[in-house]
């Protein structure tokens, strides 16, 4: 079965930062408690997932899911990426967003900038960080079309 992060039940945006690999370096060894939505800019990241290998090429989205054991078998190659950990539903109507895909940098970009400036703010809402956030995934979404 496909999975889509549901259209219907509206995501909620924890934290998100900037992630740069090493030479040499490879994915963490985890159970993450929440999904995460990884915005590669750069390079190629590797991991895997309840043992299926993937790999997240520069424009490209994916979208980990919670709960499932993460590792990686080799090094990525110099990837560079936005991620956000998030809490969703996910489920098979193809309302929502792939699991995966390709994105335009250009466009989210400018976004990611803004919910960087307001994570740190000293003013920062929860609303206002799920309102940029409801934009990031719009703009993935439209790219599916």
């Amino acid at each position: 079965m496909d999975y889509y992060l549901s259209n219907s039940n509206l995501p909620r945006y924890k934290f998100s930062a900037y992630k740069k690999f090493k030479k040499g370096e490879k994915h963490v060894t985890r159970v993450c408690p929440e999904s995460v939505l990884i915005l590669a800019s750069k390079g190629r990241l590797f991991f895997t997932e309840n043992g299926q290998e993937k790999c997240v090429n520069q424009d490209e989205y994916y979208i980990q899911m919670a709960g499932f054991h993460q590792s990686a078998l080799r090094e990525s190659e110099l990837s560079e990426y936005y991620y956000i950990h998030f809490d969703g539903v996910f489920n098979d109507d193809t309302d929502g967003l792939k699991l995966s895909g390709k994105y335009n940098l250009g466009e989210v970009m400018p976004l990611i900038s803004k919910i960087e400036r307001e994570q740190y703010s000293h003013e920062k809402s929860e609303i206002s960080l799920n309102a940029i956030f409801y934009q990031i995934l719009t703009v993935l979404k439209k790219g599916e079309r």
